[in-house]
């Protein structure tokens, strides 16, 4: 025998969870999902995270430019459906990054990133004499992620992108919603 007050829920967004007919079914916010993914009920928790990142997408204003990029922002529709995508228009000196201040040495990494126009390879979330850092992209959105560094090169920076590799064979860009 439990009482509403058992304990508290909050969550700010629709969110998907697996119906007993197996079924996935969307819940409206605040509502708890009690999901059946292994057959039996349970309630579908997540925990709390939070991006260091502060200025997750604005490219311009608070992060580090070299290379001389054109920065547009504002270009295009981003993954959340809003005109607030960044075009990135650079060259095989260029570089964004953010100093994060600490000394990171196993993290995670993530952004949003497509070409505006063909396909190629480019460098992004971590220094460029790193290996686990190259990305095949074309015109359509992903999300690409890294989980470490392979050496201790810029541990306490995050790289939205670095073409200044061999790898980077494409040099204009949309990027959208960098996390750590």
């Amino acid at each position: 025998n439990t009482i509403a007050s058992d304990f508290t829920f909050t969550r700010s967004t629709d969110s998907t969870f697996v119906n007993s007919n197996g079924n996935i079914e969307t819940s409206i916010a605040n509502t708890p999902r009690i999901d059946y993914s292994t057959a039996e009920a349970a309630f579908l928790l997540e925990p709390a995270s939070t991006n260091n990142i502060t200025y997750s997408e604005d490219f311009d204003s608070f992060w580090i430019k070299l290379g001389s990029p054109t920065i547009t922002n504002n270009y295009g529709t981003s993954p959340d459906g809003t005109t607030n995508s960044t075009r990135v228009q650079g060259n095989s000196s260029t570089v964004i990054y953010l100093s994060n201040g600490a000394n990171i040495t196993n993290f995670s990494r993530s952004i949003y990133i497509k070409a505006t126009s063909g396909s190629g390879t480019i460098q992004s979330l971590s220094h460029n004499s790193n290996t686990n850092n190259v990305f095949s992209i074309d015109e359509n959105w992903q999300r690409i992620d890294i989980n470490s560094l392979t050496s201790s090169s810029g541990n306490n920076q995050v790289y939205a992108l670095d073409m200044r590799s061999a790898s980077t064979d494409i040099f204009d860009v949309e990027i959208w919603g960098c996390q750590e």
